[in-house]
């Protein structure tokens, strides 16, 4: 299978079981689950990818950097568990914010479906062993150091051209990833703060994702939907609620077509997300240094945003008659 990536350039799949798990209805519905949540109809401020292309990206990085094989394969499926509107399932069900780890607490049940465990199985795996992420250290890392999930959905929503750059800078050194210098460094870590505070955690996607769960939660207390909608895509969950006569859910989606939303009322209390950061490790000469014990500007910026986040976000909410 040949896959044209637009960070990663052109590469080709032989591994028969990366292209039996490729094959299978589970990552297939990936096709159509948001990765950062919501559909591109809802929020168009900032590029849509989906969780199967975070999924291959995730998965040819990790090729790249001449990760085993097993780790390759554990790459692959580490999002295939996620709902659809991925983490806007949290708010749903009214989880943690700060951990967002409904996706992970059902990760194992998930990849033990016969479907996939079937397929796993042939190739001698076992689902417990690709649900391991610390086995594997080049997949998944604590923030804020770099790993291959958090580097791949982050590059997606950066300009194609940084992106393809920080990719080409990355490193491996004692078994994590690094970047070769320091540019390559502040520039990636002061990028990626952009995007939690202006995309990941900014008005717009908070405000969003409330109203949006809010919307969904009205549904599964009247009975319109169910959770178990949520494992199937988003077309089917938004179509089963436009089907609906007679009640406001069609309202609620319109406005979410809306560009801004910054004339909607406030929340009278603020929510608290998930505050993402990397502060990023490089090569300065034999010496491999973290990016804020080195860099006293960036360490400044960091804390700053720290700081902002602390205070919460009063985002938007649907007014009622």
């Amino acid at each position: 299978m040949l896959i044209t990536d637009k960070i990663y350039g052109q590469l080709e799949i032989t591994d028969p079981l990366a292209l039996a798990l490729i094959g299978t209805k589970a990552f297939d519905r990936l096709r159509r689950v948001s990765q950062y949540g919501l559909p591109h109809k809802y929020y168009a401020a900032y590029p849509w990818c989906s969780r199967a292309e975070h999924c291959l990206g995730v998965y040819l990085l990790l090729k790249k950097l001449r990760a085993a094989p097993d780790e390759q394969i554990a790459g692959l499926i580490h999002d295939i568990s996620h709902t659809a509107f991925s983490h806007l399932i949290d708010w749903v069900v009214k989880g943690d914010l700060r951990k967002e780890n409904y996706q992970d607490n059902i990760h194992l049940s998930v990849l033990k479906r016969p479907e996939i465990s079937g397929v796993l199985a042939q190739y001698g795996l076992t689902p417990e062993a690709m649900a391991d992420y610390h086995a594997f250290g080049l997949l998944e890392r604590e923030i804020p150091d770099l790993c291959v999930d958090r580097l791949d959905y982050s590059l997606r929503q950066m300009p194609e051209n940084a992106a393809r750059q920080y990719a080409d800078r990355l490193i491996v050194r004692n078994g994590e990833i690094i970047f070769a210098d320091h540019d390559a460094a502040d520039d990636f870590a002061r990028a990626y703060l952009k995007l939690q505070e202006e995309c990941w955690g900014g008005y717009e996607a908070g405000t969003r994702y409330g109203v949006l769960a809010d919307l969904f939660r009205q549904a599964i207390a009247a009975g319109d939907l169910t959770l178990a909608d949520f494992d199937g895509d988003e077309e089917q969950v938004i179509g089963k609620l436009l089907d609906i006569k007679g009640k406001k859910y069609s309202d609620v989606l319109k406005i979410l077509e809306k560009t801004d939303l910054s004339s909607l009322p406030k929340a009278d209390q603020p929510v608290f997300r998930k505050f993402r950061y990397v502060d990023p490790k490089y090569l300065s000469g034999a010496q491999i240094v973290r990016l804020s014990g080195s860099d006293p500007y960036f360490k400044r910026l960091l804390n700053e945003a720290r700081e902002r986040d602390a205070k919460g976000l009063y985002p938007g909410i649907f007014p009622t008659p």
